[in-house]
């Protein structure tokens, strides 16, 4: 690392610091430093879904006002660098994005919006185990959790539960397991969820 690079991250972490003791200052001086890097980051993933009322200059001023809320609160004393806040900043920023995106989703569509899990939509709950730790954008986000909403909306309990654990990524032999029943039960009913939805449109 260059001299220029280790006196920013010294800069940043001396910034850190500031912000969990609420030394004046901090949280501008974090915002200048980090506000550029997290406009891109956003253009990203935006991708191109429409901009009507919003840009993603509108998702990292919220995404900000998130993360300073929260760090008065002591939620993010355990940040100790650059690199650290970097990482929690652009997921709190993902999570806007997603939230900007399904919400746009649902003016095209005119209706009210479909159901997502609660660590898809917020960042209240997040936590620093929880950042970064997925791929996927946030468009295939709220893509894939609409397209489980509306298969678990035709299914009866016991198919939407097999549904739910295929949807998160579970293989059959763990679905068995999460459900008590055997592997050929559970492809059985994989076979009937396909058939159902086929029937629905919906596959």
């Amino acid at each position: 690392m260059n001299e220029r690079g280790s006196n920013t991250d010294l800069a940043v972490t001396e910034w850190i610091q500031d912000l969990n003791h609420g030394r004046s200052g901090a949280e501008s001086k974090l915002y200048r430093h980090f506000y550029p890097r997290l406009v891109r980051f956003a253009v990203r993933m935006i991708g191109n879904s429409p901009r009507r009322w919003w840009d993603e200059e509108d998702v990292v001023s919220k995404a900000f006002a998130s993360f300073f809320r929260r760090s008065k609160n002591g939620d993010f004393n355990a940040i100790l660098n650059r690199n650290e806040l970097w990482r929690l900043l652009a997921t709190i920023t993902k999570r806007k994005a997603i939230n900007h995106i399904r919400d746009q989703q649902t003016v095209r569509r005119g209706g009210a919006s479909l159901p997502m899990a609660d660590a898809e939509l917020s960042d209240q709950n997040l936590s620093l185990a929880d950042v970064c730790k997925d791929s996927l954008s946030p468009v295939a986000i709220v893509e894939i959790a609409e397209a489980k909403a509306r298969a678990l909306a035709v299914l009866d309990p016991e198919l939407a539960e097999v549904a739910s654990c295929r949807f998160d990524g579970y293989t059959n032999v763990e679905i068995a397991a999460r459900i008590n029943r055997s592997v050929p039960t559970v492809e059985r009913r994989l076979r009937l969820i396909r058939q159902k939805l086929l029937h629905e449109g919906l596959a």
